[in-house]
Formats: C-alpha cells, structure tokens, sequence
C-alpha cells in the first residue's frame, strides 16, 4: 500500500519535471540514455523503477541526486538490494573503480559534465553504502 502511494508520489513529480524542463517523454529519455519505455513505466507508476534509472532520470531533468528517493526507498527495489551496476560500484577496489570510470569517460556520448555528475553519484552511493555496512556491522556487535 505504501509501496504504491510511493510510487504514485515519485511518478507525478517524473512527469511534473519533465514538463517543467519542456521535455517530452521520448527526449527525456533520450536525454537520460533509457528507453521510451522505462520512462513511461517511471511516469506512470505502472512498475517499480531501478535505483540506476531513477539516477539517469534526475540527472535529465537537472535534479540533486536521490531527490525521488527521499521517503521513497521502498519504491526504488534498493534497501538492501543492488542491482548489478550498482553492486560493482560499491563493492570495487579502488583500481576496479578507475578502470570503470574509464569505461564511461570511453562512452561517445558522455559530455565532460556528465562524467562528473557520474563521479560524484557513483561516489556518493559508494560512501553511502559503506557508511551503511559499517553501520550495521556496529549494530551487530554492540
């Protein structure tokens, strides 16, 4: 129930931004490197979105990274859970780190800001993690 009121609640303010940037659903997508669908899907709230896609939207539409997140963890499949891309950023070396910001710096379509805006997120939710797991490692020992 609040699983859904959540995910009403971030896809009414997908589709509030998007307008707001005068964006339609298939630039904003474009603009965020997702499909079509996936974005319809965020919009409408017909499925639980990805933590990675819910990044790639806020960065199309010029939001602060986790800003559909705040009181929405539920919708966002990532409370304890990663998915793939975001396992492999918070559990590299620091090495494995550097060669996937390789990776993207090697994509043709990543401008130089959007390299920054990947740092600083894949870095922010990296320190997040950690922070967590440390967390619940003193939680367990105290």
């Amino acid at each position: 129930m609040a699983e859904d009121q959540d995910r009403r609640r971030i896809a009414e303010m997908i589709r509030h931004y998007r307008e707001r940037a005068g964006l339609s659903v298939a630039a904003a997508a474009r603009k965020a490197g997702i499909d079509r669908g996936t974005w319809t899907s965020a919009e409408t709230g017909t499925r639980d979105t990805q933590g990675t896609h819910l990044v790639a939207i806020e960065r199309a539409l010029d939001l602060p990274a986790g800003a559909f997140r705040s009181g929405a963890t539920a919708v966002v499949r990532r409370e304890r859970e990663l998915d793939a891309a975001e396992r492999r950023i918070v559990t590299a070396t620091n090495v494995e780190f550097g060669e996937m910001l390789l990776e993207v710096m090697a994509v043709p379509t990543m401008t130089k800001a959007a390299v920054a805006r990947w740092l600083v997120d894949a870095l922010d939710m990296r320190d997040a993690y950690r922070a967590e797991q440390q967390a619940d490692g003193e939680a367990l020992g105290a």
